[in-house]
């Protein structure tokens, strides 16, 4: 889906960049949990997000888009330890959503989205991030919008590529776009070709810059498993030289079951998955 618009502004931040270590937790919610999470009244959205989901014409749209803005409350609150309805989640026009507390900024960035039910977070401390999530689908015109999505230089490798390979294309480029405007704050709102993104095989455990170059970008992103007929990438803010295609681990916590971190024990619930993403 698009993003949102902004100025591309980076934020302030209140530690040293050189002890912010590239640590990603990506929270994950399968479609089939979505129905749960939406009955779960304990879980009060702010009156903005109240609005917004009642804007909704169909009532599965509206509910996904509930369940997923209690998931994300649920998330934020296991971050900050708090109460998940007191998390203060703001929200304004072409800016990027922030948490904040009552001291100020909170320290934590984060990103969600949804796709057919399928809710992905992910959550930083002191570094930008953007995510998206994508199901992959036939398009009858693939080629035909291609143009209004890849940039000239981009074009260059569509043109290449065997036409039974397109579709696949297609979706990794704009997936990769949607979380590169979403971590930047600009969104697509401009248009996808308004943002480059590298077309090269991202290896399945290591960071590689987003640009079309092989050197630091700026940005740097990694493919997410969401299982078959998906796509999904993570993009973080780089803020040390030596993070350009360095290699991570990740730490799988299935729903039910409890991790630490951050000097607390949190569980899991069901179906829902916790990764935790570190660089080695």
């Amino acid at each position: 889906m698009p993003g949102y618009q902004g100025n591309g502004a980076r934020r302030d931040r209140t530690r040293p960049l050189d002890a912010v270590k590239l640590q990603v937790y990506l929270w994950s919610m399968s479609s089939t949990a979505s129905p749960t999470w939406f009955a779960r009244d304990d879980i009060a959205l702010s009156g903005v997000e109240a609005a917004r989901a009642n804007a909704y014409r169909f009532d599965k749209d509206r509910q996904q888009f509930v369940a997923a803005r209690r998931f994300l409350r649920y998330v934020l609150g296991q971050h900050l330890q708090l109460e998940p309805h007191t998390v203060q989640i703001r929200e304004a026009p072409g800016s990027k959503p922030t948490v904040e507390t009552s001291t100020g900024c909170s320290g934590i960035y984060f990103s969600l989205s949804r796709s057919a039910g399928d809710v992905l977070i992910g959550v930083t401390s002191h570094r930008e991030i953007g995510i998206d999530v994508e199901t992959v689908r036939p398009l009858p015109d693939v080629d035909g919008l291609a143009p209004h999505v890849f940039s000239s230089a981009e074009l260059g490798r569509w043109n290449k590529t065997p036409a039974n390979e397109r579709l696949s294309l297609f979706f990794q480029a704009w997936t990769r776009k949607e979380a590169l405007g979403k971590a930047m704050g600009i969104g697509i709102g401009n248009g996808p070709r308004s943002i480059e993104v590298s077309l090269a095989t991202t290896p399945v455990d290591r960071w590689s810059p987003t640009s079309q170059a092989d050197n630091a970008s700026g940005w740097l992103m990694s493919p997410v498993d969401v299982g078959a007929e998906t796509l999904a990438y993570v993009v973080v803010e780089q803020l040390n030289a030596d993070e350009g295609h360095c290699d991570f681990q990740d730490t799988h916590v299935t729903g039910g079951n409890a991790v630490s971190f951050n000097g607390q024990s949190v569980v899991v619930p069901d179906g829902t998955e916790l990764r935790i993403r570190r660089s080695v």
